[in-house]
């Protein structure tokens, strides 16, 4: 009975993560070997919701010729704006980030 239980135990087990936080994100924008690191995470954002949550090439007409690094400014410029924020999750700072520097035009 012992070792049932102990197997359920440790099956029921798993690892949870948390998502790294914006003093994080921030952290990797800083560092050049660890750019890339960050730049993947705005990149996949931006894959998502461009168009629809914010408008950096997607459905805006003053679309910018380097949309990545646009993006890449937008979100670092929030961060370093915005430290009282920062221990939110790196996908919600992101995304805040963007929709302030690239609103959708209203229809």
């Amino acid at each position: 009975m012992y070792k049932l239980v102990l197997l359920l135990l440790l099956g029921l087990t798993c690892s949870a993560f948390a998502e790294d936080d914006g003093d994080e994100l921030l952290g990797l924008m800083q560092k050049p070997a660890t750019r890339e690191a960050a730049l993947a995470h705005i990149d996949n954002v931006r894959a998502k919701w461009d168009g629809s949550v914010f408008c950096i090439a997607n459905g805006n007409p003053h679309a910018v010729d380097d949309p990545q690094a646009a993006a890449f400014d937008a979100v670092k410029n929030y961060l370093e704006a915005h430290p009282e924020a920062r221990y939110r999750p790196r996908r919600y700072l992101i995304t805040q980030a963007l929709r302030a520097a690239y609103p959708c035009p209203q229809n």
